[in-house]
């Protein structure tokens, strides 16, 4: 796959206009089209950039191979495909492992409210018990008023 075939096809997963791609990268919307239709490449500090945005290799934004990047935290991790498989199964496997990555994303979501949901019901326990603590000993010491006012 040429250049810029996978350019287009990486911008349209984005749903991406070339004017929102060309102003993510700082060029222009005519210099996206001359990437994708023309054959044209771009500039080495460009491409780079280019990589970056998409967070996918140099290799594979060149269609030189098939490993599909998947950024995972600060670190990124690569799958291997084999050559045999096309673009489009290569964004299947992709897309399969990004649907993981959201999972995942939620589950820990909901693992960290529940956390968070159990601190506040620990917080409300602990105020009930000062509360309950401050209120016995208010009313211990009514009680002790009492009787020395009765004494006297």
């Amino acid at each position: 796959m040429k250049f810029g075939k996978r350019l287009n096809e990486l911008r349209e997963r984005k749903f991406l206009t070339k004017r929102d791609l060309a102003d993510s990268v700082h060029i222009s919307r005519q210099q996206i089209k001359a990437y994708e239709d023309d054959g044209n490449i771009p500039n080495i500090e460009t491409f780079l950039s280019l990589a970056d945005y998409f967070e996918v290799s140099a290799d594979y934004l060149l269609g030189r191979d098939n490993y599909v990047s998947l950024p995972i935290s600060s670190k990124k991790r690569y799958v291997i495909v084999p050559d045999e498989f096309s673009d489009y199964e290569c964004d299947l496997i992709k897309g399969f492992i990004n649907l993981l990555l959201i999972k995942h994303a939620k589950l820990k979501s909901k693992e960290e409210s529940e956390k968070e949901e159990s601190k506040e019901e620990s917080k409300e326990e602990s105020q009930k018990e000062s509360q309950k603590e401050s209120k016995e000993e208010s009313q211990k010491q009514e009680s002790q008023k009492k009787e020395e006012s009765q004494e006297e």
